[in-house]
């Protein structure tokens, strides 16, 4: 009797509550959405940009945040791919790639506001963790998140009501010069790879390692390091360079997976962290990949191909989490449209040695494009190009205020003799005319 009460009492209930009463809220129907109240400053500057405040949390657009970081020791870059719909962050690069529509105010819009699933890629590696909202049709990131995901630090002013953005350390720029290059056939022995293109059939020309200064028009020292070992094998020795370029694993990735070539890679970099003053940047360029003609190591082109993907997108990933080393790409010049190598290397694997130049460049600019490398003089140049304008602008102040100063005293002393001449008459056709527009006044 009692269980038949109780189960004519739900009865009664469900019948007389509103439809939905005991349903469990949608997810973010209870979010708060508004504009933020908060100003927004970067480095201590104040700035502003469309942000909103979520549940107690601030989120702004990922662009305006790439925007207002360029050109600061937290740059980033961003890509999009409409085809994935994917967004892919390469930290520590300049943003290169605005829309047009950066730190654009477009009102409240907190009425079309959903969370989002957006997907983000950071260096390579896929995040999903993020709080991510759309709003107006723009995707707005959790500031603190993006932060701690970027590398750059987020603090609250209670006093003055205001989000701050803080820079890590500024790394000085350091130029394309007396750079040490470690690597194999690829980066350090162009000469062996005119000789194999000469047995091929192909022209080739000599030129051993001074190849690369020949490129990149200044002293560099390029070291054939070997394949599997990835050790030093005592280069550094006694060497003082500005920075250090490293081009490893192309033959490693056809006899292992691209996991233990990463841990090659990283135990070379601590190698060379234990070597170099800490000062002296690391950069980690991209393996090349093979094209269809490779079979060294018995490799499958196929096979080493996806572990050329999957070494390329670990080590930009990991190699960026430690200070002082960042990963730099140059194997798109010498790309198919499919993403393999070049045809003109016909064993799939060494570049042609006519393509050097093309090699060289993209190096140098996928360098530059870390913002911590500048083309050799490119430093002095623009300093001595700031002086030169300050210099310049001073002489034409100078001469600006003597000719003044000439011209107001000397109407004082030829007064006589101008009232003799007829000036009125010379400048009248400078009164019928437009000043801005040297046309006829109506």
């Amino acid at each position: 009797m009692r269980k038949l009460s109780f189960a004519l009492l739900a009865l009664l209930l469900a019948l007389w509550l509103p439809l939905g009463a005991f349903a469990m809220p949608a997810e973010g129907t209870k979010a708060v959405v508004r504009p933020s109240p908060q100003k927004l400053r970067v480095d201590g500057a104040e700035t502003e940009a469309e942000a909103y405040n979520i549940n107690g949390r601030n989120y702004i657009k990922l662009r305006d945040v790439a925007y207002l970081l360029k050109d600061t020791s937290a740059r980033f870059d961003i890509a999009w791919d409409a085809g994935t719909q994917l967004v892919s962050v390469t930290t520590r690069h300049n943003y290169t790639a605005p829309d047009g529509h950066e730190l654009e105010q477009r009102g409240d819009m907190s009425a079309r506001a959903k969370e989002s699933r957006q997907t983000i890629c950071i260096n390579g590696g896929t995040r999903s963790d993020l709080s991510v909202w759309n709003i107006g049709g723009s995707n707005f990131f959790q500031i603190r998140e993006l932060g701690a995901a970027l590398g750059f630090g987020v603090e609250y002013d209670e006093e003055d009501n205001a989000v701050e953005i803080i820079l890590p350390p500024t790394i000085e720029p350091v130029e394309l010069n007396n750079f040490l290059f470690l690597g194999d056939s690829l980066i350090s022995n162009p000469h062996w790879n005119a000789n194999l293109w000469g047995r091929h059939g192909h022209s080739a020309f000599a030129g051993g390692g001074a190849v690369i200064p020949q490129f990149f028009g200044c002293t560099t020292y390029p070291v054939f390091v070997g394949a599997q070992g990835m050790g030093m094998q005592g280069t550094l020795r006694g060497r003082q360079c500005s920075g250090v370029a490293v081009l490893l694993g192309a033959n490693d990735l056809g006899m292992q997976e691209a996991a233990q070539v990463e841990a090659n890679y990283l135990k070379l970099i601590e190698e060379l962290r234990g070597a170099l003053d800490p000062s002296v940047p690391i950069f980690i360029l991209a393996v090349y990949p093979v094209n269809m003609c490779y079979q060294y190591f018995y490799g499958i082109p196929s096979v080493r191909m996806e572990r050329t993907r999957q070494l390329n997108t670990m080590l930009a990933n990991d190699v960026l989490q430690i200070d002082g080393v960042w990963f730099a790409d140059g194997t798109g010049p010498l790309l198919e449209d499919n993403g393999w190598l070049t045809v003109r290397a016909p064993d799939g694997l060494h570049i042609h040695p006519n393509d050097y130049d093309i090699f060289y460049d993209g190096i140098a600019e996928a360098l530059y494009a870390t913002g911590v490398v500048v083309p050799l003089g490119g430093k002095a140049t623009e300093e001595e190009t700031v002086t030169a304008e300050e210099t310049a602008t001073e002489e034409e102040t100078a001469t600006e205020e003597e000719t003044a100063t000439e011209e107001e005293t000397k109407p004082a002393e030829e007064t006589a003799p101008e009232e003799e001449t007829e000036p009125e008459e010379e400048a009248a056709p400078a009164e019928n005319s437009d000043p801005d527009t040297d046309a006829p006044s109506p």
